[in-house]
């Protein structure tokens, strides 16, 4: 009894988790022709995914959440999503770093959705993810190249895509030459990306720890302030510093983090910061899947529950 017990408490989980998607995908999906920029940031348990929409059908995918032995993001969560949308084509595909719960749904979407361009940090891993990774980019030949801070991407959207980071040239703070012990630690080389629609931003740092932060900050300034925010590492204290937080000063802050996780992440140092910059801090593994819209002029979350 207790085991039938159980297992119908799983099936009522399982239950409503499916209707909860197909609400979400329905209500999603229910405007096709928009004039906002849209951003889903979509729930992946301990990791990142976030699909951008932009006024006449451009899109972009930064992340594509974790992979398992028994469990591929890309294609339970990733792929659904995309088709219940309708879509054809992922003009940019961005893959923040390669660690697996950033980069493990990206083969998956990239044999089953045609993509335009790949943009990763250029760190090569010697990783089965990696070369799986690798091996599929090469058999689609999807171009591909790393990113490079400074280049200003999506020329066809009607936004602008600035890539802030990896430079592993840029003298940072104190003149020090190069990226220096911070080039060791995979997420320093993160994607770090501030996408501009009409007069308002929106970052997203990968899992940009401490170093890669103070660096930022020394070439950027006051650039990188933005109105919503991708929190760098889920949360994690390794991140969000005070300095970079204050000049970025969002109204909006995202951590993508997945339930009970045993990292311990959200770090309620880093929550208690952004709240102390008078920051709206939203979560994934409170409330699901976070969509947000720009009209050009100012953010604002949108319910669909």
């Amino acid at each position: 009894m207790k085991l039938l017990r159980c297992a119908r408490g799983k099936l009522f989980v399982i239950g409503s988790l499916i209707v909860a998607n197909i609400v979400l995908y329905a209500w999603i999906s229910a405007d096709p022709a928009r004039d906002e920029f849209r951003i889903t940031f979509l729930d992946v348990g301990q990791g990142d995914a976030a699909f951008l929409e932009f006024p006449g059908g451009g899109t972009v995918l930064i992340d594509a959440g974790p992979k398992t032995p028994g469990y591929d993001t890309g294609e339970r969560v990733i792929l659904p999503f995309l088709r219940w949308k309708g879509v054809q084509k992922i003009d940019y595909l961005v893959v923040s770093h390669p660690h697996s719960d950033h980069l493990g749904g990206v083969p998956a979407v990239m044999r089953a959705i045609a993509v335009g361009r790949v943009v990763d940090c250029g760190s090569e891993e010697d990783t089965r993810l990696y070369k799986e990774y690798s091996r599929v980019m090469d058999s689609l030949r999807l171009p591909m190249s790393p990113a490079v801070a400074g280049e200003i991407l999506g020329d066809e959207l009607p936004g602008r895509i600035y890539v802030l980071w990896p430079d592993t040239g840029f003298a940072g703070p104190g003149g020090s030459p190069g990226f220096g012990g911070a080039r060791s630690n995979v997420n320093n080389l993160s994607v770090v990306l501030d996408i501009r629609f009409g007069s308002t931003s929106v970052l997203f740092t990968g899992d940009a720890e401490d170093d890669a932060e103070a660096y930022i900050v020394a070439r950027y300034g006051g650039f990188i302030g933005s109105g919503l925010l991708k929190a760098g590492h889920h949360g994690s204290i390794t991140s969000s510093t005070p300095g970079f937080i204050s000049l970025v000063s969002p109204e909006h802050t995202v951590i993508s983090v997945g339930r009970g996780n045993r990292f311990g992440h959200p770090s309620a140092a880093v929550i208690d910061r952004y709240l102390a910059l008078g920051s709206e801090v939203e979560r994934t593994d409170l409330e699901g899947a976070l969509v947000f819209e720009s009209d050009g002029r100012r953010w604002d979350r949108v319910r669909w529950r």
